[in-house]
């Protein structure tokens, strides 16, 4: 054996060692480079994700007279699922509804609402693409309210869950907006 290692000649079990040592190696690179069909790879995109919609805030999201998702909010994430190729299914519900959609994994992503720290809490915000303010109506024979002030007098109805709920004092709760609607339609 000593011949051999003073000719320069390795002998066989060593070459063979060496070999199963780089093949092992290799698996285990290549194990943890490509993994198997259970994990997802770092930025994989979905092919169909679900968004949970008001059926009643117009302009922003609603559904219209045929039944079909509408408003801002939808044309935005149809043009964003165009551009992305992720295939979207609407989900029309209640305001509070759709919150809870979400909070629960029944809906993937919601189609637009304002930041508040209790939605925080469970939903992640992406970056805001622009500035909404909220509105509000009154009966034609009240008379002129000009700011949030001006409220104070009057008992006030919203969208149960809506974000003014932390701002205004004596609050009417509606499920949905033409609850309100119809509750706005008399002077009482």
């Amino acid at each position: 054996m000593a011949n051999i290692l003073k000719r320069g000649r390795l002998p066989i079990y060593l070459i063979l060692l060496v070999a199963v040592v780089l093949i092992a190696l290799v698996i285990v690179v290549i194990t943890f480079a490509f993994p198997g069909s259970d994990s997802v790879p770092a930025g994989a995109q979905p092919g169909r994700i679900a968004i949970a919609y008001c059926k009643d805030i117009a302009p922003f999201h609603y559904t219209d007279e045929k039944g079909q998702p509408a408003g801002i909010m939808i044309d935005l994430w149809r043009l964003w699922s165009e551009k992305t190729g992720i295939s979207i299914d609407f989900k029309a519900a209640a305001w509070d509804k759709t919150l809870t959609m979400v909070g629960s994994g029944k809906a993937d992503v919601h189609a637009g609402l304002f930041f508040s720290k209790e939605r925080d809490e469970f939903l992640d915000y992406g970056e805001a693409f622009t500035k909404t303010d909220t509105h509000f109506f009154s009966h034609i024979s009240l008379p002129s309210i000009n700011d949030i002030n001006s409220l104070a007098a009057y008992r006030v109805g919203v969208i149960k869950g809506d974000y003014v709920e932390g701002y205004l004092g004596d609050l009417a709760m509606f499920a949905s907006c033409e609850r309100a609607a119809a509750a706005g339609s008399s002077p009482e």
